[in-house]
């Protein structure tokens, strides 16, 4: 066992120093305990999440370790949102003072860890409060959502520092509890599966496991020395690890649909997009301006000048590495840290549509970060006049990057300050266009809200949800013409889209005006209260709550023919085919001209096979809705794949 010559606690500056990078980084991102909760995310993670509501519970305990909901498997985030929600109700400033938490725990533990390893006390706490305050950070404090990032990172730290202690002691203990923060680690985000290589790299420097002398310095962190056989031999339980967790993350990102494909994203355009995201980075560390919560990847080959000049600049970096990496071991662990950690998130395997994000930079920038210090701190040491300017400078850099956080967070207020911020930056962004036309849609402003949308059907003629959202803008300011006009347009994108059958079928049912008189009085004011949870639930996706309430709404009135064609659509999602079929067919005794319940009984029909009744059905809608380009062409392709003989 090798013992420190040095005693292990921190020192009074140590201490002084951390007490001013908490106070730091409160005083920076205070602001985020008064900001909501946002739209993007929040209200699946966290504000309409049945189980996350319930709080600490059986249900939504096995929820939290066997959901993929949000194309995650993230059980330890999932179990911080429960805990919040058990302690303090779903409060916004309970939520974001926990994020803000880990993240004065991570630099603290960051700062500690690194002075403790390397016994630089000043250039550990630039480091560390480069890494409290930089503008790139503010997404992953500021946004409930992005929690995984900080809880992430707060398990990542206590890693390295377990992983400190066994490298002096190489104890099995000390090597499991290694492990199992690691693993903890990855259950509250999966982008720490390079962990493995990481370990790898600080065993280089600042550790110097390997035995191979630098110009780094002295031996002020004793370890145990390994041959390089043995370093990675150490590592291949940790790499097994990161490859299963990789495995469930690709099969949890699959299940939602949301990797691209070849044939959507070539694997040129990968290596292009994720180069041009590496200096993006890097440019953005030096720069951080201009900075938002969704840049928008384009559906365009990047430019090839875009792509050189990214290029060029991390071939200069990496030559510079190269070079001087032998000696100053810092510039290689740095670098390659940055690059390695980078790797999961840089579009490689394209995850949703951004082309980067700030949060994706939080574990990266601790090794980017540490070779920027060390190698300015290295280049003045010796020189009086310029440690002089590199303090000035570092207080400078600190104090930029402290203000234009705080400012930064403003952007993270509300759902409408941070999509404006968006459109600021990226005025054809058609992400944020579709958030704000849809928050000016929940206000009532509707003019502005079909200002966006329109905007934005210029470019997605097709998009179902769109033209649904434009149909139900109409239908509110009572041009039902054009509303239903573009309910059959998104029905026509999308036959099977579930919101625009019951906005259309509402507006049918309305517009036979007489037969529908007289069925609402038959309805009970409790059936109709019923059917509207039901659709609320499915909205929410929450379908077995929607299909409790849909039948109760039967119950409560057995006439009720919006409540049997809901009740079979949710069905239909469910997977229950042929119970979807048989309410379909009791909506259909009830209405025998409703054009919901003959389409959608003769899709059922025609891919179970039965293609009479599914003709006679399609006819029955046809005849309800004459109109309807959809139906005549299903009809059509059916005539023509199987003529009546």
């Amino acid at each position: 066992m090798i013992v420190p010559n040095e005693s292990s606690r921190p020192s009074v500056k140590a201490i002084l120093v951390s007490f001013l990078l908490a106070l730091l980084t409160f005083l920076t991102f205070s602001r985020v305990l008064w900001s909501s909760f946002v739209d993007l995310d929040d209200p699946r993670y966290v504000t309409q999440n049945e189980f996350v509501g319930q709080g600490l519970c059986v249900a939504s305990i096995g929820y939290a370790f066997t959901t993929f909901d949000m194309g995650n498997w993230i059980p330890v985030t999932w179990m911080s949102y429960l805990t919040d929600a058990q302690l303090f109700g779903i409060n916004s400033t309970a939520f974001h003072a926990t994020n803000l938490g880990f993240h004065i725990a991570n630099v603290l533990i960051f700062f500690f860890l690194l002075q403790r390893i390397t016994k630089a006390l000043w250039r550990s706490g630039v480091v560390a409060a480069l890494f409290a305050v930089h503008p790139l950070h503010v997404e992953s404090i500021a946004w409930v959502s992005e929690r995984k990032d900080v809880l992430s990172g707060f398990w990542l730290l206590v890693t390295l520092f377990a992983y400190a202690r066994y490298c002096q002691n190489l104890d099995r203990r000390r090597y499991l509890l290694v492990v199992m923060c690691f693993v903890t680690g990855l259950l509250a985000k999966p982008m720490l599966v390079t962990v493995p290589i990481l370990l790898l790299l600080l065993d280089v420097w600042p550790l110097g496991r390997s035995g191979v002398p630098s110009l780094d310095g002295h031996p002020s962190f004793p370890v145990i020395k390994r041959t390089v056989h043995e370093l990675l031999w150490e590592k291949i339980p940790l790499l097994i690890i990161s490859l299963v967790d990789g495995v469930i993350s690709f099969a949890s990102q699959s299940s939602v649909h949301a990797i691209s494909d070849l044939s959507q994203l070539s694997v040129q355009q990968r290596i292009e997009n994720g180069t041009i995201a590496v200096a993006w980075y890097v440019c953005k560390t030096f720069c951080p301006i201009n900075l938002c919560a969704f840049y928008l990847r384009s559906n365009d080959a990047p430019t090839w000048h875009a792509v050189a000049t990214s290029a060029a600049i991390l071939f200069a970096i990496s030559l510079v590495v190269t070079l001087y990496g032998g000696t100053r071991k810092y510039l290689m662990v740095g670098w390659w840290w940055f690059v390695l950690s980078l790797l999961p998130v840089i579009g490689l395997i394209q995850v949703g549509s951004q082309a980067y994000a700030d949060r994706y930079s939080y574990v990266p920038h601790i090794g980017l970060l540490t070779m920027i210090v060390w190698g300015v701190a290295d280049q003045v040491e010796a020189r009086p006049i310029r440690r002089s300017v590199a303090i000035c400078l570092a207080a400078v850099s600190i104090m930029f990057c402290a203000v234009a956080s705080y400012r930064q967070t403003a952007y993270w207020q509300n759902s409408e300050a941070l999509w404006q911020r968006v459109l600021s930056i990226e005025p054809d962004n058609d992400f944020a266009h579709y958030h704000i036309g849809t928050l000016r849609q929940f206000d009532g402003r509707l003019d502005e809200a079909l200002v966006h949308f329109n905007y934005l059907l210029t470019k997605h003629r097709n998009n179902p949800d769109l033209l649904n959202n434009i149909g139900l803008i109409h239908q509110q300011r009572q041009e039902d013409k054009d509303a239903e006009e573009f309910f059959r347009a998104a029905l026509r994108a999308n036959p099977r889209h579930p919101i625009a059958q019951k906005n259309l079928s509402s507006l049918l049912g309305s517009k036979r005006a007489a037969r529908a008189a007289t069925q609402k009085t038959e309805i009970a004011i409790e059936a109709l209260q019923k059917n509207e949870t039901g659709m609320n639930h499915a909205r929410n996706g929450k379908l077995q709550l929607a299909l409790d309430s849909f039948t109760d709404a039967i119950s409560a009135s057995p006439q009720f023919v919006d409540a049997y064609i809901n009740c079979a659509l949710t069905l239909a999602q469910l997977g229950k085919t042929s119970e979807s079929k048989a309410r379909l067919e009791q909506a259909i005794a009830i209405d025998p001209e409703n054009f919901v319940a003959n389409l959608n009984l003769a899709a059922l029909l025609e891919f179970e096979g039965d293609l009479n009744g599914a003709r006679r059905h399609f006819e029955a809608a046809r005849d309800a809705s004459p109109d309807d380009v959809e139906v005549h062409n299903r009809l059509r392709s059916l005539q023509q794949r199987f003529p009546e003989r």
